[in-house]
Parts: C-alpha cells; structure tokens; sequence
C-alpha cells in the first residue's frame, strides 16, 4: 500500500478519534489490517483506538505488533507507557518510558509519560519536578492538569489548587477544571462553594459528564449532615395518605414482582376477611395478630420500594397509626461498648413506632464468631422483645440474602417466631431488567435505541453472573455510566437533538460486531499462531464448534440437550495448558456461552483450609469469583484426600463437585495436571470425572518448538541469536528432551535458557562499549 493511501486511511481514523468515534475507527483499521497485515501504521492506531475505547489486552497486543513491524518512534513509546499504567505494569511502563527517552529524552511527551509513571508509583515529588521541566520550555496543558492531580492528591493549601487550574484555564478551559475545584472545596470543607460549582455547571450544560460525579460529593455531605441531625431515615415522612386501592395500584405498577404482589394481597385479603368477620359477628378481639416480616431476596429487587408500599397499605387498613417506614442497618443498632447497643436499638424502635422499622442486611446482627465481643445479639434481644410487646402499634420487616436471613432465623428461634410472614423476592428478568432500564432512560429524558438495547443487556448479562447481583442499582449504575460516556464523547459542536435523547452502543461500550466479547476470528487466530499443541488445538476448534451448532439448533427451537463443558487439561508443565484455559473462557465468552470469560487460577493452597470447617467456605469463595468464566485448577490431584485426618481435599472437591453440578451454566472448571497422577485422580473420584466430558492431552514441546519458544522471547525482548547460537541451543534441547522425566519444563525451561543467556549477554558486554548488547552469540548458551 503506498505511503500516501495509509496517510488518507490514518486523516479518517484521526478525524475519528478527534470526534471520539473510537469504535468506527476500529472497525476500519481492522479491514485494512486484513488487506495489509504487515502494515506498522494501522496497528499502532488500532492500538490506540482500543485505548481510547478501554480495550487495554488488545490495545497492548496489537502495539506490540506494531513493535514488531518497526512502529518504534517516541510517540509509540509513551502510548505503551500509558497502556501499561492503565494495566498497572509498572515494569514494563519503566521499560517503554526508558526506550522512549533512549529515541527522544527531551520530548515533552517522553517527559509527561515519565511524570505520569512517578505519579502513578506514588513519587509526587519526582513528578513535580518533570512538571517544572516541561512547564520551563512550554506552558503543556496536560502537564499543568497532572500538576492539579498531585496538588489534590497531597491535600495541598486550596489556594494553591485554585491558583494551578486557573493556569489551566488560561491555556485551555474544560469542564474538568470545575470538578477539580468540587474536588478541592469538598477537600477543605467548602461545602457552600462546592453546591455553588454544581449549581453553575447545572445551569449552563446540564448533560454535563462531572455533574453525577458532583452530585456524589455533595450527597456525601447531606448524608453527614441528615446523619448529625437525625439518625433514622424515614422513607415515607411526610408522604400523602393513600387508600388501599391507591397502594395496591402503586404495588401492580411495579415492574415484575409477580410473587411478591401476590403474597402481599393475599395478607390484605386476610386482614381485611378478618375485619369484616369481626364486625359482622361483633366479636372483639382480644389481642392483634403480629405482622412481622423477612423479605428475602438479592438487592436491588424492590424490597425497599414494597416496605414503603406495605407501610401505606397497613395504615389505610387502620393496623398502624402512620405511614412512615424508618430504615435502618447494623450500624444505626449496634453499639461499640457494653449496654449502648440496647439503647442505641430502642431509639430506632422508638422512632419507627406506630409505622414500620425496616432493617436492611437484618442477618449483619448475627454474632461473627462464638467468642467474639459482639453486641449484634444484643440489638436482635432487644428487637424480639419490641416486636412482642409492640404487635399493635409496631410492624418490623427484617430484610437481606436469602440464605443469611435463614441462617439467622434458624440460630434464632425467638426471632423465627415472631416474624411470621416470609416474602421471597426473585431476581429481575433480562426482559423486566430491560424495562427498568427504559425507566431509568426516561427519567433522565433519554430512550435506548433498537442497538442500544442490545448494547445494554450484553452489559447486563456480564453481571447477571454474581451471587448477590445488585438487579436494579446494577441496571442504574449501568445507565448512568453510559450518560456520562456520551457527555464525556459530545462536544457542544457535535450536540444534536438525537445525540442528547438516544443512548447507542457506543454509549455502553459495546461494538456490535464483538457483542458477545472479543472477536472469535480474532481468538482462534491467537489460538492457533501458539507454538505446537496441533491436537490441542484441533480438539479446542472441535469443541468449539460443536457448542455453536447446538446454540443455533436452541434459537431454531430444536431439541438440544444441556452441555456440561467442564475440561480435564493433561500433561507435563509448561505445555501451554493455562495460556489455552485462558483462551478457552474468552472464546467461550464470544460465542456467548460464558457472560464475563475471566480466568480464574488457583491451586490446592487457594481451596484446601488448615482447620474443621474453613475448607468449604474458602472453595465457595475462588468458584464465586470464577462465576462467568473459567476455574483453572492446576495439580487438581494434590486435593485426593492423603487419608490424615488432617487432610481437608475432600471437603475442597466435595465442594467443587456440588458447584460444577449446580452452576454448569455459571462456569466452566478446568482440572489440570500430570497425565497419570490426574487419571489415578479420576479413578478414586468419580463425582470429578463423571462432570468432565473433555480430557485434552497437552505434549511435551520437541526440541524445535523449543528453539521456536526461545526465540519469541527473545524477539520480544529486543533480541536476536547468531546462526551459531541457533545450532548450540538446539543440541542443547535435543538432550533435554531425550532425557526428559515428568518434571520436564517445555516451554518454562526454554525461557529459564532464555533468561540464563540474557545475564551471560550482560556479563560479556558490560565493559565493551563496541559490543551488541542484543545479539546472542554461542557464548551465551
């Protein structure tokens, strides 16, 4: 391609990035990378659209590519040394700052990038003084930004901080400015002059990106100052009365909630029936029936919004006097010293009295451990009596996790009978979630478009995933970010009367032509250029397949049956068995079966406890955070119990095996290890091996893969061998592999070698200056 054709392509990609289209700007890049892959260019600026759009893997791995290719000038340097902060890499930042300055120590850019590095490590006076250097040839924008992030940082004088943004905005005014001066007022206390920068931004752009960030900072405060004034928080004060048929009409209004509504009408027929019974019979009743509750469920479900709800309708049943419902958690009980705890509890009762006392995360109030100085116990005491002796002036509705609320229950029986009536309250729907985020939308006068829909449940599936999924407060964190992404992306010249009312995909940070994940063209290529491992990558592409035919006889409605993809990784170490396991979850992810695609690793010491009772729960934790992606358990042998009474490992797989049952759909576990200690594994468990379909063996490298290894890190390194050095290395390998045991290294031992002849390059030229510092020679192996 002539210089001038990449030139016009690189202008369009610019103007792109200027108008912060990233995503369009990577779809064209990755169409003339295909047409011309050893062109340096186009993957630099892939490299840097990537960043732009917070792809930080790819944005590294296609500048390493333009590395590769001889993109090696100053300005490539400091994007890699932005990547690498981004990643927190320090090493290979210090590494990309270094060979930056080795082309152009006096650029400004090199100089920022290195200030930006001392920043980042913490070394605030090392960044200040590059600042001074830099300010000392020209007044840099982003040099003067940095220095107000230092200031802000140290908590310096608010003068000062003031004083370093208005030499910002004599150079170039943005918005930011104004959330540094939040930032500074709410530092030193200024909370009149902080509400002062949110109500002017407010008025002149209120699509401003930094206006929820203020608006934070200022709840911040509020919440300090309501909780100095009055402790308790009532959802309900000073609310309208409302008829039973008004608050049963706001509870059907709600979106999804079908169980809860019902159970929640099917009280009110009862009190009611109750009502009309004793009236028609004249019958007086002698003691009110008790109306406590457990609303169970994940946040984010609505819990809060029915408390308020069960509030209006319990008054306007003529149960209680008020309709106020006082909200209160933990630490609105619980005290830090002997006896405080029974008051503190009684004046949140005292306060909720004739209404409702909702308490949030009710099974935080459980003891923590037998011997531990906890008053919980003592607000749970004090709460039991309240509710026996309060019945008819007093509704308590103990609220949190499904199966903490029933393990509280169950180690309190006292409390267990006196909250009568149990309210499961399920997970949203992605449909029901889609609809909340419409709501959300609309609030905040924005509508989803056709794509943005798409965009957003690919966000939202990604969560779904988590034990405890947030449901609502995820779908408004959600919404909410992708309104500040579009303010952050628009500039005023830019602003239609569509950009400022839809939200894209664009929005969310999602590229439809990936919505599943990464490219899977992308991933298959990557698997396929690692060294060796034909039938491993053979049997992966097989896989891989098949589960795409069964997902689209799913969406044709033909019959399928469920997949369990659990694999058992075989083989000696360092045969590549990680890097696939690696692979496998992000193509697993882009074919949509996995919703996040992150490895999780772990060994025996990550699951197995010393003690009774620690094993289990320290399993459940590393499968958790596996959730959505890959388990990658290496020497998955090591947990086949010893026989010592002291040996936990059962307990660890006993765990595993319950998950890898219950959770197929959640996560994919990877056994790995030495080929016969993991089949004798298998053979004493079959609760493992019947859950694993796929045993992939993983090869021993040969002696040329080897020679192959070595020399990508060396390339990677900056390095090259002599002829000579090739032959030697390669003999060298060729007796390792002949006398290989179960221990052999494979692709460790050719970077062990690898590293071995850097120091000896090191050693042999570190007093020749005319020597190559990058070539090794045969010495050196």
């Amino acid at each position: 391609m002539s210089e001038e054709k990449v030139d016009t392509v690189i202008k369009e990609v610019n103007k792109l990035m200027l108008e912060n289209n990233s995503l369009r700007a990577i779809s064209i890049l990755k169409k003339e990378i295909r047409k011309y892959p050893e062109e340096a260019k186009f993957h630099y600026y892939l490299a840097r659209a990537y960043f732009e759009n917070q792809r930080l893997e790819r944005a590294i791995r296609f500048a390493k590519k333009a590395e590769e290719l001889g993109e090696n000038t100053p300005d490539f340097y400091v994007l890699l040394v932005e990547l690498y902060i981004e990643t927190d890499n320090i090493t290979k930042a210090e590494t990309a700052v270094e060979k930056a300055a080795e082309l152009d120590k006096e650029s400004t850019k090199t100089q920022l990038s290195q200030a930006k590095l001392a920043f980042h490590k913490r070394k605030h006076d090392d960044a200040s003084k590059l600042i001074s250097s830099i300010l000392e040839k020209e007044k840099n924008v982003e040099a003067l930004q940095l220095n107000v992030k230092i200031l802000l940082h140290n908590a310096s004088e608010l003068d000062d901080i003031l004083r370093a943004i208005e030499e910002v905005a004599e150079i170039e005014y943005t918005e930011v400015l104004e959330y540094y001066k939040a930032q500074a007022y709410f530092l030193h206390k200024e909370y009149d002059k902080l509400k002062y920068v949110y109500q002017q931004i407010n008025r002149n752009n209120p699509n401003s990106s930094f206006l929820i960030e203020i608006k934070e900072l200022i709840e911040q405060i509020r919440v300090r100052e309501k909780e100095d004034a009055n402790p308790f928080k009532k959802t309900n004060g000073n609310r309208e009365e409302k008829t039973i048929e008004e608050a049963l009409a706001e509870l059907d209004a709600l979106i999804g909630l079908d169980s809860v509504k019902e159970e929640v009408k099917k009280i009110v027929k009862s009190v009611e029936y109750n009502q009309h019974r004793q009236k028609l019979l004249g019958i007086e009743e002698s003691e009110r029936p008790a109306y406590h509750f457990a609303f169970l469920g994940n946040p984010g479900t609505g819990k809060t919004t029915v408390a308020r709800i069960l509030g209006d309708i319990f008054h306007s049943l003529g149960i209680i006097e008020k309709n106020e419902v006082v909200e209160v958690d933990r630490s609105k009980l619980v005290a830090v010293h002997v006896g405080a705890t029974a008051q503190k509890t009684s004046e949140a009762i005292e306060a909720a009295m004739g209404g409702v006392l909702f308490v949030d995360e009710a099974y935080a109030l459980a003891p923590r451990s037998e011997n531990s100085n906890d008053f919980g116990p003592e607000a749970i005491d004090t709460l039991i009596k309240a509710m026996e002796d309060n019945r008819d002036n007093l509704i308590v509705i103990l609220s949190g996790y499904n199966d903490e609320m029933r393990r509280l229950m169950k180690v309190n029986p006292g409390l267990s009978s006196r909250v009568n009536l149990q309210i499961q309250f399920e997970d949203y729907s992605e449909d029901q979630l889609l609809d909340i985020a419409h709501s959300f939308a609309k609030k905040e006068h924005y509508t989803l478009t056709e794509d943005g829909e798409k965009a957003f449940l690919q966000r939202i599936s990604e969560k779904l995933v988590d034990e405890h999924f947030a449901n609502a407060r995820e779908v408004r964190n959600i919404i909410e970010a992708a309104i500040r992404e579009k303010a952050f992306r628009f500039g005023e010249n830019s602003l239609t009367k569509e950009n400022l009312t839809q939200l894209t995909p664009v929005d969310f940070g999602v590229d439809l032509e990936q919505l599943y994940g990464e490219d899977l063209d992308d991933l298959l290529e990557e698997l396929n250029g690692l060294e060796g491992l034909d039938n491993v990558k053979e049997q992966i592409t097989s896989l891989m397949n098949y589960i795409q035919v069964e997902k689209r006889k799913d969406e044709l409605g033909l019959p399928t049956k469920p997949m369990t993809l659990h694999m058992a990784f075989l083989g000696n170490p360092g045969t590549g068995k990680t890097t696939v396991a690696r692979l496998v979850g992000k193509i697993l992810k882009s074919i949509g079966i996995l919703k996040k695609g992150q490895l999780v690793e772990v060994s025996r010491q990550d699951l197995v406890a010393g003690y009774t009772g620690q094993t289990a729960p320290k399993t459940l934790n590393k499968v958790k955070e596996a959730y959505g992606g890959v388990l990658f358990i290496d020497e998955a042998y090591s947990l086949a119990s010893s026989g010592s009474s002291s040996d936990f490992g059962s307990e660890a797989v006993s765990t595993l095996i319950t998950e890898m049952e219950n959770n197929r759909e959640r996560l994919v576990v990877i056994v790995a290890g030495y080929t016969k200690e993991m089949q004798d594994f298998f053979s004493i468990n079959s609760g493992v091996s019947s859950r694993i379909n796929y045993h992939i063996e993983f090869p021993d490298y040969n002696p040329d893969q080897l020679v192959n290894i070595f020399k990508l890190h060396a390339k990677n390194d900056g390095y090259s061998l002599d002829e000579k050095a090739l032959t030697a290395l390669h003999k060298r390998f060729v007796k390792e592999y002949a006398h290989r045991s179960n221990d052999f290294g494979n692709g460790r031992l050719a970077r062990s070698y690898f590293e071995k002849a850097k120091m000896k390059v090191a050693n042999r030229t570190v007093k020749d200056l005319e020597a190559d510092i990058t070539r090794i020679t045969v010495e050196d192996i």
